[in-house]
C-alpha cells in the first residue's frame, strides 16, 4: 500500500490533470483494489470539482472532529450518462475542504491552532497519521494533490506521502524551483523522490534534452504530450481520461501509471516523529543565538517563539 503525494513547484503545470489520470488508471488497471485521491489542492479544488460535486464532508471536518473519516470519503461521481452506473466505483475521493465556485477566500483544511504553535502542529499530526493507518485498510494506493503555494498545508500534505512525484513544464524555471522544492522536502522531511512527470511536451520541445535535464530532480517516470483535448475537457469539467482514454495524453498517463505499479515504495515514517525534529531542530537554532536564554521545556519554548519563527 502506498501513499503518493503530488507537487508542483507553480501553479498552472497541469498537476492535478496528472492526480485525476494516475487515479483513474489506477482504478481500472487494478479493478479490484481501492484507489483513493486525496483533493488537498485548495485552490483550485479540480478534483472536487469535476469528480465529487457535492461532498457531505471533507478532511476539514475530520480534523476538527465534526464528522467521522468515513463519511468524507466518497465514491467518484463519474457515472454513464447511458446506465447511471459508477464508472469507476473502485474510485474514492476525500475532499479536503468544501469551497464553492466564486468563493473568494479559501477554507483550509487545518483546525484553527490553539495552546502554541507546537501543540498544535503536533495533534495535527498525529491525527493525520491516525487517519492514514486508517485508510490502508481500505486502499490500496492513495494519489495526494498538493496546493502550488508553500505552508503547513503544504508541509502535511507532502509528510503525509511515502514519497513524492514532481509535475514540471518543459522550462529551465520549472526545473530550476523544483529542484529547490525537491531538496528542501528532502532536508526537512526525508521525503523520498518517487519520479518526475514532464507536462505538456510540445512538438518544438526536443524530448531528450528535457529528460535529461529533469532527470537532475529524480527518475523521469514519463512525458504527456501537449494535447488540445486536455484543455478541452478540463473547461467542460471532465478528465480527459474519462472522456477518451486513447488520445496521447490518457495514453501517456497509462503508461506512466503502470510504471508506478511496478515500483516499490519504501514506507514513509510517521508525520509527528518528523515534523517534532523540525521543530526541536528549530529550538536548536534559536537556542544558539539566544545563549543567555534557558529553555528547559520543548513544547512551551516553541509555542511563545511559535509566531515568529514559522515552519
Amino acid at each position: 500500500m502506498s501513499f503518493i503525494t503530488v507537487i508542483s513547484s507553480k501553479g498552472g503545470s497541469g498537476k492535478s490533470t496528472i492526480v485525476m489520470g494516475l487515479g483513474l488508471w489506477a482504478s481500472k488497471l487494478r479493478p479490484n483494489q481501492n484507489v483513493l485521491l486525496i483533493d488537498g489542492d485548495l485552490v483550485v479544488n479540480t478534483i472536487q470539482f469535476k469528480m465529487c460535486r457535492k461532498p457531505k464532508a471533507t478532511l476539514a471536518d475530520v480534523l476538527r472532529g465534526i464528522s467521522p473519516l468515513e463519511d468524507a470519503l466518497h465514491q467518484c461521481d463519474l457515472v454513464n450518462p447511458d446506465t447511471g452506473e459508477a464508472i469507476y466505483p473502485n474510485l474514492g475521493i476525500l475532499p479536503a475542504a468544501k469551497r464553492r465556485r466564486g468563493q473568494k477566500q479559501r477554507e483550509s483544511f487545518l483546525p484553527p491552532m490553539h495552546g502554541g504553535r507546537y501543540a498544535s502542529v503536533m495533534q495535527i499530526a498525529r491525527q493525520l497519521d491516525d487517519m492514514k493507518d486508517e485508510l490502508q485498510k481500505i486502499f490500496s494506493l492513495v494519489f495526494v494533490d498538493t496546493p502550488a503555494t508553500r505552508g503547513m498545508e503544504h508541509m502535511f500534505l507532502a509528510g503525509l506521502g511515502d514519497g513524492i512525484i514532481y509535475v514540471i513544464d518543459p522550462t529551465d524555471e520549472s526545473i530550476e524551483a523544483t529542484l529547490t522544492t525537491a531538496s528542501d522536502l528532502e532536508r526537512m522531511l526525508g521525503a523520498q523522490t518517487i519520479g518526475v512527470v514532464i507536462n505538456r511536451l510540445s512538438s518544438k520541445h526536443k524530448k531528450q534534452e528535457w529528460v535529461k535535464k529533469a532527470s537532475e530532480i529524480g527518475p523521469v517516470l514519463g512525458v504527456v504530450p501537449k494535447d488540445d483535448l486536455v484543455d478541452d475537457t478540463f473547461a467542460r469539467n471532465i478528465p480527459v481520461v474519462a472522456e477518451n482514454e486513447n488520445c496521447p495524453a490518457s495514453q501517456a498517463l497509462k503508461e506512466i501509471t503502470l510504471r508506478l505499479l511496478e515500483t516499490k515504495i519504501k514506507p514513509s515514517e510517521k508525520i509527528a516523529p518528523r515534523l517534532e525534529s523540525i521543530f526541536w531542530g528549530l529550538a536548536e537554532s534559536l537556542i544558539k543565538s539566544n545563549k543567555n536564554q534557558e529553555v528547559s521545556e520543548r513544547p512551551g519554548f516553541l509555542g511563545r517563539r511559535a509566531k515568529a519563527h514559522r515552519v
